[in-house]
Parts: C-alpha cells; sequence; structure tokens
C-alpha cells in the first residue's frame, strides 16, 4: 500500500513540473517574439511604443497573450498615461 501512496505522489509531482516546465517554456517562447519585435520595431523606426493589439496583429497572436507577456517580463514596461501600450525598458 505503501508504494502506491509514493509512487502516486512522484506522478503527481511529475505532472505538476511537467505542467510548470511547459508554461515556463511557451511564456518564453513568447516573450522572445514580443521582445524581437519591440527592438526591430525600435531599430527601423523611432515609434518605440504598441499596443498590445497592434503587436497581436502583426505576431498572429492572441492579444491576451501578448498583454500577459508585456505584464511579467522584465524587460518590456507599461507607457506611462497610454492604457495597453507597451516599450522596452531602458
Amino acid at each position: 500500500m505503501e508504494a502506491k501512496v509514493i509512487i502516486a505522489i512522484v506522478v503527481i509531482v511529475a505532472l505538476i513540473g511537467h505542467y510548470w516546465l511547459y508554461k515556463w517554456i511557451k511564456f518564453k517562447i513568447d516573450e522572445g517574439v514580443v521582445l524581437k519585435f519591440l527592438r526591430d520595431a525600435a531599430a527601423t523606426n523611432s515609434e518605440t511604443r504598441h499596443t498590445a493589439q497592434d503587436m497581436a496583429e502583426a505576431l498572429l497572436l492572441p492579444p491576451d497573450r501578448v498583454r500577459a507577456v508585456c505584464t511579467r517580463s522584465p524587460e518590456i514596461i507599461a507607457v506611462q498615461g497610454a492604457p495597453d501600450t507597451w516599450s522596452l525598458k531602458r
């Protein structure tokens, strides 16, 4: 009986670990895409501020995912006075 409990705990911990790792990798991929967009846009244009909707349309990502990346990424900051507008941290 104890072996089954230990196996169940190990399986649950492994599943939680895999799920967390999947979410983290997905975030890092999305973050890389958004950061590349912002860096490329800053290099070719003086406009360094972009709304989540504009980025979502350009990157073919859902706006909620873009907002989540912009909110969580330490390299992206919200533009003061402009709702849902983001820029690279300088």
